[in-house]
């Protein structure tokens, strides 16, 4: 018998999880802003299996050009970019198009605090989606979304600023990714209910792979990023790499490295540099052990060449 260990597994969603028809029904002109690579092509993804083709923009200062060339009608904004931020490049839209002229405007955000939704009212978005995006969260916020010149969405359907928990999407029950995938706790190691939540999102296990070998190239540069910060006393530099490694380890069930990479950027917006070395070293030690996992699964499940 074949070695399932660390196979990915298939799953059967429930029916209607992914209205392929979506798009026909209720077209949409999006435009998806967001820098993180792995962010763009899962949210691609889960675009595409509801219908839609979005163009792409990586920061806000793209994101601006990209709408004074053409019109969209629904612009998925990240927060936290370079070159300009989310909340700068939305200013800018409500400052240069009127409402009933100007797209729709959702943020991405992995942060569900009341400030920071609040902030992105004040600013002038119109909706916001968690990260790693949910399929139900996106699907209803495109419902509330409409072409220019439609009339909006109904005030009963506006966004209301509350504290929630975020639930991870219900997916059918499907074989654990394998022993050495079991999330360990406070020792790491992959999160398998992660697993399930990104498996019904991707489809199919070549688009994680591609996530994943995405992950092996770029996390690397993000940890040295941090450390060379380190050495400068760069908090913005450790900012930036913190939040994007973060992103990427969470939509893959790296829990401990997650972990540790929101407390570099928390420390990064306080203002703290004591303490960042150890939790830089203990992310690079994670970040060994989730890459021997990773690979693990790579090897068994690639059956061409990459």
């Amino acid at each position: 018998m074949a070695d399932r260990r660390n196979r990915i597994p298939q799953v059967d969603l429930p029916e209607g999880v992914f209205d392929v028809e979506m798009g026909r029904r209720h077209p949409l002109k999006i435009l998806l802003v967001e820098d993180n690579a792995n962010n763009r092509k899962l949210v691609l993804r889960l675009l595409e299996r509801l219908g839609y083709q979005a163009e792409v923009a990586i920061n806000g200062l793209e994101a601006l050009e990209s709408l004074r060339c053409q019109s969209h009608d629904v612009v998925l904004m990240d927060l936290q970019m370079p070159e300009m931020d989310g909340f700068e490049a939305t200013r800018i839209i409500t400052q240069e198009w009127p409402k009933d002229r100007r797209p729709r405007l959702i943020a991405m955000t992995p942060s569900n605090t009341m400030e920071v939704r609040e902030a992105c009212l004040v600013v002038g978005m119109d909706d916001f989606v968690g990260k790693p995006v949910q399929v139900s969260e996106l699907v209803g916020a495109l419902k509330k979304s409409c072409p220019l010149g439609e009339p909006a969405a109904p005030a009963g359907e506006q966004p209301q600023v509350v504290r929630s928990e975020k639930v991870a999407e219900p997916v059918s029950t499907l074989s654990s990714p394998g022993s050495d995938l079991q999330d360990r706790g406070t020792d790491g190691g992959l999160n398998p209910v992660a697993w399930e939540g990104l498996l019904a999102i991707m489809g199919d296990e070549d688009s994680i792979l591609d996530l994943i070998e995405t992950f092996l190239e770029v996390a690397p540069w993000m940890l040295r990023d941090m450390e060379e910060a380190e050495k400068k006393g760069d908090l913005k530099g450790i900012l930036l790499a913190a939040h994007y490694l973060k992103s990427n380890s969470a939509e893959l069930g790296a829990t401990r490295l997650t972990r540790l990479c929101r407390d570099l950027e928390k420390k990064a917006k306080r203002g703290v540099l004591n303490g960042v070395l150890v939790k830089l070293t203990q992310a690079r030690s994670e970040y060994e052990r989730v890459r021997r996992a990773l690979l693990e699964v790579f090897e068994k499940n690639s059956t061409y060449e990459r």
